[in-house]
């Protein structure tokens, strides 16, 4: 019985800390799960609070690097019409140019050929003059008379070259007029010979037509035109050149424009690689977290489980204490009736001995008496 009245007891006590062992296990479950899930929604938000600020600096950057780029798009627009716009008016006053000195090309050339035709005419006229003065005796002049005619001459200079450019005139309208005056030629003869004979005499006294005022000028400005035409072509080359140096810049502008487009390409594409490589680490972190979490939830089944198997290991562990002390209060029950049985029978067996023995005296007693 105090075997029995042992292990009672000690049962009864285990049951009690397993039962305040389960309940311990079933807090520091929940208190688990708890801080699990903190845990990892605290992990999360940083997560995606870090991945979120990198994609904000990310998209920022490339705002600010697409406006910059815009911003230099137009202006390379706007120094591209510029460009357009002096080539244009360069081509265009190149063509004015060009057209103006065709124009004065043109002119130059009839009036040097004119002013020619003119040259050649008067000097065959000097040269039929030089021989008629050849084949007629003329009287020479004292060296008196040559200076005088000369200091006459040198004083009358302008008055020379008018009368030779009314000559010229005169010379010009007589070749227009020639084929209606060939008919009045032997009627005019005495005329013409007579201011031949002047033209003789003044012929001398006339200097070289190279030499004379009207010649030269003629001539320094022919000379003048072929110089400044070399001038003009000499700007038309540089023209030219500095066209041909504004159009390979703008060809290596749009070269260094293309180069950028492709590093900004370039640039877009790596930033693309690092969105992919930032969303592949995020399904890959995702992935992790939730093989992470189906590693602990069935540890966490398994918690509930035992917990459970322990909540009823505990009611098992309760049972059997109540069935140990029912037992024992069942068995004092037994071993009180027992013994109050026992005492009974004692008492009952006492007094039949004492009966017992009482009666063999009395009948000792009643035997003396009747002998």
């Amino acid at each position: 019985m105090k075997f029995i009245l042992f292990i009672a007891f000690p049962l009864g006590t285990l049951g009690k800390e397993i039962r305040g062992l389960t309940e311990l296990s079933g807090a520091k479950v929940i208190q688990l799960k708890d801080d699990l899930k903190r845990e990892f929604e605290r992990h999360y938000t940083q997560r995606d609070e870090h991945f979120n600020r990198l994609i904000t600096e990310r998209m920022l950057d490339l705002k600010q690097t697409v406006t910059i780029l815009n911003q230099e798009r137009i202006e390379s627009n706007l120094k591209l019409e510029l460009l357009e716009n002096k080539v244009n008016q360069l081509v265009a006053k190149y063509d004015l140019i060009t057209a103006e000195n065709t124009s004065k090309d043109h002119q130059h050339k009839l009036g040097y050929v004119q002013l020619s035709e003119k040259y050649e005419k008067m000097e065959q006229g000097m040269k039929a003059l030089e021989q008629k003065f050849d084949s007629k005796s003329t009287k020479v002049s004292s060296p008196i008379n040559k200076a005088k005619s000369f200091e006459l001459l040198s004083s009358k200079v302008s008055e020379i070259d008018s009368r030779v450019n009314l000559l010229k005139t005169k010379v010009a309208f007589i070749e227009q007029k020639l084929p209606s005056i060939q008919d009045g030629v032997q009627a005019n003869c005495s005329h013409v010979q007579t201011r031949l004979t002047a033209l003789e005499a003044n012929y001398k006294s006339i200097s070289p037509l190279k030499e004379q005022g009207v010649i030269k000028y003629l001539l320094e400005q022919a000379v003048q035109t072929e110089n400044t035409l070399d001038i003009y072509s000499n700007d038309i080359k540089q023209l030219s050149n500095n066209l041909t140096t504004v159009v390979n810049k703008t060809e290596k502008e749009q070269e260094d424009q293309r180069i950028s487009g492709e590093k900004l390409k370039k640039q877009v594409a790596a930033l693309s690689e690092s969105f992919k490589i930032a969303n592949f680490a995020i399904g890959k972190l995702q992935t992790v977290t939730q093989e992470h979490y189906h590693t602990l939830l069935p540890i966490a089944k398994k918690v509930d489980t035992h917990e459970g198997h322990l909540t009823e290991l505990s009611s098992i562990v309760n049972d059997i204490a109540d069935y140990h002390l029912e037992l024992v209060q069942s068995e004092e029950t037994t071993a009180d009736q027992t013994l109050e049985v026992e005492q009974e029978t004692k008492a009952k067996k006492e007094r039949h001995d004492t009966t017992t023995l009482a009666k063999p005296a009395s009948q000792d007693n009643q035997h003396g008496k009747n002998k």
